[in-house]
């Protein structure tokens, strides 16, 4: 194999040239430097669509995660509606409220909640936890784990979900915000209102930071509700109209025993204070406290008017006497009295004098409280050693009131 190498030499008018060239781009590099260039930073949806692929792409196991940006922009008010939004979630509603959460057909105390790390209690008989407590305002991020890894704790058969809080260092700018809201409902004919308040800022050098952020949110909610339950044959009715306003006689159809209608009015009401200190001993190490209070109120009304269909108590006929053994009757009830739908022999309508029924009021509701505090502590001991620890509590309890 044969290999040829040919040598260049440069002339001393090249040399110059090169020299030249290499002292006007040097200098061109210093001016740059000394003018600065101006740099145009992007955040917003964007940015928080890209923290989430970020969070799915770099994690061990299957996670989803919101982030502010995504709750921010959404109507969600508390923490189960914005978790709806993760594919595989089914939020559990009350009074169109969410309250709890199902992940992949899992029940909802089979999945197990964290705030900042910390579990959190329930004040039910199983670990199933009410997140209409607690306002999403006062998270940064919703993390969604759907496999079991090391890091995390045992307990779950459906998914391992954190709640996390602003991280103040994180915040590029300080901030200082109020939001005010206010909402009135024709149907319930209440007025709502949504006060919020956050701040979050930064000291020494931005190795410390405060973020604080305080909620005050009321809801009232309406709900008519018309059952009819109980459904049975009548005994043979003497006469009648049929849908077509016809007259029949000695006809029977199938009507419900009981029919109800119901007026619910409820309210919930939540407070909340959300406290988090960030600090940064060195350049490698976290300390993080937070603290967060939930406090829910819920008022309960509930009034309702029962109907009773008393078949043994016939319509009149003159001449003759009711089922009951009761007088011969002197006179003949109406005949539209009594309509039902031949086709598929079900009342139409029932109208008699022997009529029954009750009526139903009940007050109540619970008061709700909710208590999380965390201590973290990260440090990164080596490129390839890292060690963390937390110590953290919970604590919730919940008063039911007299009705």
């Amino acid at each position: 194999m044969t290999q040829t190498k040919h040598n260049f030499k440069l002339s001393t008018i090249c040399v110059a040239v090169l020299a030249a060239t290499s002292i006007s781009a040097f200098a061109q590099q210093e001016e740059d430097k000394e003018d600065g260039l101006e740099v145009i930073e992007i955040t917003g949806i964007k940015s928080s669509l890209k923290k989430s692929i970020n969070d799915k792409r770099f994690a061990s196991g299957i996670r989803d995660t919101i982030n502010a940006e995504d709750i921010g922009k959404s109507t969600d008010q508390n923490i189960a509606d914005a978790l709806g939004r993760v594919t595989g979630v089914t939020v559990v509603s009350a009074d169109g409220e969410g309250t709890q959460i199902t992940v992949r057909g899992a029940d909802a105390n089979q999945n197990a909640i964290t705030l900042n790390g910390q579990t959190l209690t329930s004040t039910d008989f199983s670990q199933a936890v009410d997140l209409s407590s607690f306002s999403a305002d006062t998270l940064s991020k919703l993390e969604v784990v759907k496999t079991a890894s090391a890091d995390h704790d045992e307990g779950s058969l459906g998914a391992s979900v954190n709640l996390v809080t602003v991280r103040p260092l994180d915040v590029s700018k300080d901030v200082r915000s109020a939001t005010v809201q206010g909402r009135y409902s024709d149907f319930s004919e209440k007025a709502n209102h949504k006060i919020q308040f956050s701040v979050s800022e930064k000291f020494l050098d931005e190795t410390l930071g405060v973020a604080l952020t305080v909620v005050d949110e009321t809801n009232a909610y309406r709900r008519d509700q018309y059952s009819a339950n109980n459904y049975q044959a009548t005994p043979t009715l003497r006469q009648g109209l049929d849908q077509n306003g016809n007259v029949i006689s000695n006809f029977r159809a199938i009507e419900p025993a009981n029919t109800q209608y119901e007026l619910h009015e409820n309210e919930s009401n939540r407070q909340g204070v959300s406290l988090g200190v960030q600090y940064l001993p060195t350049d490698k190490s976290e300390l993080m406290f937070d603290v967060n209070f939930s406090k829910q109120d819920l008022v309960r009304t509930y009034d309702s008017i029962q109907a009773r269909a008393n078949a043994g108590k016939l319509n009149q006929i003159e001449g003759l006497p009711s089922a009951d053994n009761r007088p011969v009757a002197p006179q003949t009830d109406p005949y539209d009295w009594y309509q039902v739908d031949t086709s598929t022999s079900t009342m139409m309508k029932r109208q008699n004098r022997y009529g029954a029924g009750n009526m139903a009021r009940s007050d109540g509701g619970t008061d709700n409280e909710n208590f999380s505090a965390t201590l973290n502590f990260k440090t990164e001991l080596t490129d390839t050693l890292r060690m963390s620890a937390l110590v953290g509590m919970s604590k919730s309890t919940s008063n039911s009131k007299p009705r």
